[in-house]
């Protein structure tokens, strides 16, 4: 008799331990980043859409590319130092453009991943677990910082946040406009 105790203990043990630790991964951002990595081998837009958050992610964007263009052009101001309390007319209707400027890069942009995944070439060799233990995630209370290496040279930086209702989104990607532009502008130049 005690041995059948012993043994639905250790049985019941093994089953809630199982669902504990099934529940702790569904709430964290390595989570989020295999089921990412599943959508893109799943050609699923929508789902790796889903865990994106757009309007901040352009919204972070722009931020840091306004503050290099800005840097750029005056280099002696601090581009971190609040904005003057009444701006000038220049820079209202400066800043009118890059509210409008927004509000037309997410649907570009949203755009621009959907067709990436219809040409991501060797989706196979995509794994999700790999994608989700291999990047390096740095977790403070409910925001990540996540560096995946992609490749020798490459490796994209980005922000999760977790949301209320227990999964994780991206709301800001470290990448240099510019450069993704330049980028962009090239691999349309070779496929005209």
């Amino acid at each position: 008799m005690k041995k059948w105790v012993f043994f639905i203990s250790i049985i019941l043990g093994l089953v809630l331990g199982g669902w504990a630790g099934y529940y702790y991964w569904q709430g964290t951002p390595r989570c989020s980043l295999y089921r990412m990595a599943k959508a893109i081998k799943n050609n699923d837009p929508q789902t790796f859409l889903s865990y994106i958050d757009m309007d901040q992610v352009v919204e972070g964007m722009l931020d840091s590319t306004i503050k290099k263009v800005r840097k750029k052009f005056s280099p002696n101001s601090d581009s971190d130092e609040p904005a003057q309390e009444e701006s000038s007319p220049k820079d209202k209707r400066f800043n009118d453009m890059v509210a409008q400027l927004t509000q037309s890069l997410k649907p570009a942009l949203e755009q621009q991943l959907t067709r990436a995944f219809q040409n991501i070439e060797q989706r196979d060799r995509i794994s999700p677990l790999a994608a989700a233990f291999l990047s390096h995630v740095k977790r403070e209370g409910d925001k990540a910082q996540v560096t995946m290496k992609v490749s020798k040279k490459d490796s994209y930086q980005c922000t999760m946040e977790k949301t209320p209702d227990g999964f994780w989104k991206v709301v800001s990607i470290n990448v240099d406009f510019f450069k993704l532009y330049k980028k962009a502008r090239k691999h349309k130049d070779r496929n005209d």
